[in-house]
């Protein structure tokens, strides 16, 4: 059995804590992380966990889920190495050429042969002489040219795993919410695969969090019931987390809207982030109109946008499937 120490054991350098921002896909994070981001001496790292994206994602999640579930004390040690490369070590980012080219082998491998190539790889530390694990040693150190004291990762695949990350490495969290129905209406815009992954089959969260629900589950069938299942069992499950890990920060979509420059300069002051002109003129240059996955919209808009995409059908099986738990952020809805 691996064992894995906490972060102390591995001399990780704790003076300046990176910052982890998560949320549900479609949620805002990356607004907020590249908002963070503006901040001096500060580096973004986009999704490093995201398997379709960075090959180190996908070698360390080659034994997990979409949306891993681990607890603080989970054994797991590929997931531990990519998040201590992520915050204290080398990484080699989605835009890295290296990423694209290893990405694209291990894709056109897995097409030629009709084999998956991840799971030959062996879960060990330093005798793994892998093809990808060597790739990973020699490139690790590729994350940029000049290092920056303070990394903003942003990530919606971490949010299950935020108690293990937290225990070995203390990064300042940041939660993002964001009303349900906002959500779910830009999965229909956008067709998105993430909207309903099932997460309600995952024996260990059945076990912890959601058992007593699951003869109601059982009942849902329609998409945008499920679509709203899945932003619910997120919400529910980190707001009791939050209450045993008090130092996990959260905010909410609809207030950096509504009042972004005094919002940001709170969250700014919380993470002893250096706020400057230059955050303020990021977000307004920002505030415009935006289209699929970029990060510009129209601020004073976005809180209520969901009540003229959605018809009153379409708000309440989302409703339905929502409140099927005992969430507390947006229970008027």
């Amino acid at each position: 059995m691996i064992t894995i120490h906490p972060k102390s054991k591995d001399n990780i350098k704790q003076s300046v804590k990176p910052v982890l921002v998560v949320g549900v896909p479609r949620s805002g994070s990356t607004w907020t992380a590249r908002v963070l981001s503006q901040a001096p001496n500060t580096v973004y790292i986009h999704e490093p966990d995201n398997e379709f994206n960075n090959i180190l994602g996908c070698h360390a999640k080659k034994k997990l889920s979409r949306f891993p579930y681990l607890k603080a004390t989970s054994m797991d040690r590929s997931y531990y190495n990519l998040w201590k490369n992520v915050f204290y070590s080398g990484m080699i980012t989605n835009s890295k050429t290296i990423n694209m080219i290893l990405y694209g082998f291990s894709e056109l491998f897995k097409i030629t042969t009709g084999y998956q190539i991840l799971p030959l790889y062996r879960n060990s530390r330093s005798n793994d002489n892998t093809l990808l694990s060597r790739h990973k040693r020699r490139f690790q150190n590729w994350h940029q040219s000049v290092r920056f004291p303070i990394r903003i990762v942003k990530s919606v695949h971490a949010g299950f795993a935020l108690p293990f990350i937290s225990r070995h490495f203390d990064p300042e969290i940041v939660i993002i919410f964001r009303h349900p129905a906002n959500i779910a209406a830009s999965y229909l815009k956008l067709n998105m695969p993430d909207r309903d992954r099932m997460l309600y089959r995952d024996h260990q969260m059945v076990r912890d969090y959601l058992a007593p629900y699951i003869p109601n589950i059982q009942k849902l069938h329609e998409p945008l019931e499920l679509i709203g299942l899945q932003i619910g069992i997120f919400y529910y499950i980190w707001e009791q987390q939050i209450k045993i890990n008090t130092s996990w920060q959260t905010l909410t979509h609809e207030l950096l809207c509504l009042d972004s420059i005094d919002q940001f300069k709170k969250i700014y002051k919380r993470l002893n982030l250096k706020w400057t002109d230059n955050v303020k003129v990021f977000i307004q240059k920002n505030n415009q109109p935006g289209r699929g996955f970029q990060t510009q919209r129209i601020l004073l808009e976005e809180p209520e946008k969901w009540k003229l995409k959605l018809s009153r059908k379409q708000i309440q099986q989302i409703r339905r499937g929502y409140h099927l738990l005992p969430v507390e952020h947006y229970n008027d809805f």
